[in-house]
């Protein structure tokens, strides 16, 4: 579970051991075949970080079946997982499944009480591990976000040429790293906000040579090649952006450009 998942986990198991009576309880998310305890509370906080089989626990039947289960003579059970009892000395529990669109997750348990566990119980902490269930699905779907983000970040900043997003109002809304190594001003460190013309190449280009006009007032792919206020030479290139704005990659041709210009002397 992300932080602000562990956070939310913990306070329900707080919950479901007030309202319940209990004397401890647990979150175990499914990993592969074992049921992997993330969270425990009260006298089953020594199962934290214990990995029970889905074959051969009590947890493991309620993620099979997807139904809760109440027993108040837990070393009678058949598919009680014993080294469990060895560690904390249940008696009695409930346990039901942490349902979710995509499946079962895991399970929320409650151990001990003063009294016998009910169907009653049961109901209540199911209640309670439709939260933990959102809480964990929540967590998992921002960890996959933040990692494929983080995927395109370092594919982007890989990118051989300058490129930059820009708005309507010509501002650069992102940009990679080689788009920084080829702005007019050496010691700029960020280009957010900034007028793409005027930080790449120190102006705005002559009507007829301004790309970025063609792919965002126009909405067609256009390129140019202009001289930048530092000498170099670019070749820029804009298309339309399908939510407004424009996509500009650029790079220094000044090497060709050279090239090209002593081919032409020499005809």
């Amino acid at each position: 579970c992300g932080t602000g998942a562990a956070r939310t986990v913990r306070f329900i198991l707080r919950h479901a051991v007030a309202l319940l009576q209990a004397e401890g309880a647990i979150v175990a998310l499914r990993e592969g075949d074992y049921l992997h305890v993330v969270s425990a509370l009260g006298m089953a906080e020594l199962l934290s970080g214990v990995h029970m089989p889905l074959a051969g626990s009590l947890s493991g039947r309620v993620v099979s079946t997807g139904a809760a289960v109440v027993t108040n003579h837990m070393a009678a059970e058949p598919d009680v997982h014993k080294p469990t009892l060895r560690l904390v000395p249940i008696e009695r529990s409930v346990i039901v499944p942490l349902m979710t669109a995509r499946g079962i997750l895991g399970v929320i348990a409650v151990y001990n009480g003063p009294a016998d566990f009910t169907t009653d119980d049961a109901r209540i902490l199911q209640r309670l591990a439709d939260q933990v269930a959102v809480a964990v699905v929540n967590a998992r779907l921002y960890e996959e976000v933040r990692d494929a983000t983080r995927e395109w970040s370092a594919a982007f900043d890989s990118i051989g040429v300058g490129m930059c997003l820009v708005d309507d109002e010509r501002k650069i809304t992102r940009s990679n790293s080689r788009a920084l190594q080829l702005t007019a001003d050496a010691s700029l460190r960020i280009l957010m906000g900034r007028s793409f013309y005027e930080t790449v190449l120190g102006a705005v280009p002559e009507a007829d040579g301004d790309p970025l006009a063609r792919a965002i007032d126009d909405g067609m792919q256009s390129r140019t090649v202009c001289e930048g206020a530092n000498g170099r030479w670019l070749e820029i290139m804009a298309v339309p952006h399908p939510n407004g704005g424009a996509i500009v990659t650029f790079d220094d041709v000044s090497a060709q450009r050279a090239v090209w210009d002593r081919h032409r002397l020499i005809v």
